[in-house]
């Protein structure tokens, strides 16, 4: 497995990642939990930016922007990761310059990316099935970003995290959707930078979630910090873990996360079960 941008997980058993030949593949953990099996994902497209995956009902849904310069987002679906649909654009208004964010909240895809180009709004949709997508929701009402955004679901909603558009400080962001409206934005604690946009998993019990970072420019540190009913926990650093982009995270307990990334070497690395809080990460 190898990857020149973020990769994206669904589960603990699954990791979708674009490779230098701008293909898409997948790779799934074997019966045996030891081992990895990658395959190329084949339906006819490629991207320049990591996919986004989800695991909805029986199936695996993939999104991703197209080639180069191609802003339009297609899908493809799988029931068993090594047969997959024909690609289907998605079809809305605009487009995206960066890989999309995905995930599943009580039966229904939620989709958030960022505009096209200088276009630094963020942007929303729901499926039920992944083809047949609602109307875009206007603009999600932040600050901008620069980077492709970060989508979990919590038992009670969605968490949102993006990278801001300023330059150096890549000051990381936060908000919750629920009963249809977003909360106000809050930052992430102290020090909490990046040049990319976080990895987000939220957790089935209670509302809170995890957040993992690659930190700034030369910095290729893993950072986390869980956020709960009492704000922000401590921000700890993993232990031997170093990428060059944003990584992936998977898992529904505090207790047991699960994290996918880009190495140094541009292998993709897996390690887990992780727990999310204090200095056990």
């Amino acid at each position: 497995m190898a990857t020149s941008d973020r990769p994206a997980m669904a589960q603990d058993t699954a990791v979708a990642y674009r490779a230098s030949d701008s293909g898409l593949y997948i790779s799934e953990l074997d019966g045996s939990g030891e081992g990895w099996h990658g395959r190329h994902i084949d339906m006819g497209g490629g991207s320049s930016h990591g996919p986004a995956l989800a695991r909805l009902v029986d199936r695996y849904i993939l999104v991703w922007k197209g080639l180069r310069d191609d802003p339009r987002m297609f899908m493809s679906s799988s029931v068993d990761g090594k047969t997959w649909t024909p690609q289907v654009r998605i079809v809305w208004d605009g487009g995206t310059s960066h890989g999309p964010a995905l995930t599943v909240h009580r039966g229904l895809l939620y989709l958030v990316w960022k505009g096209i180009g200088a276009d630094t709004n963020m942007y929303m949709s729901s499926s039920v099935d992944g083809r047949t997508w609602a109307p875009q929701q206007g603009t999600v009402p932040f600050s901008g970003t620069s980077e492709g955004p970060a989508l979990a679901a919590t038992a009670d909603g969605l968490v949102l995290g993006w990278k801001g558009t300023g330059y150096p400080d890549g000051q990381l962001h936060f908000a919750h959707y629920r009963a249809g409206k977003w909360s106000d934005a809050s930052w992430a604690p102290d020090n909490a930078h990046s040049d990319h946009a976080p990895a987000l998993v939220g957790f089935a019990e209670g509302n809170g979630y995890c957040a993992l970072w690659k930190g700034r420019s030369t910095d290729q540190n893993v950072y986390a910090a869980h956020s709960g009913t009492q704000g922000w926990g401590p921000l700890v650093t993993l232990r031997d873990v170093t990428t060059g982009a944003s990584p992936a995270v998977a898992g529904d307990t505090a207790d047991q996360i699960f994290l996918a990334w880009k190495g140094t070497d541009d292998s993709v690395r897996t390690g887990g079960p992780f727990v999310c809080s204090d200095s056990n990460l």
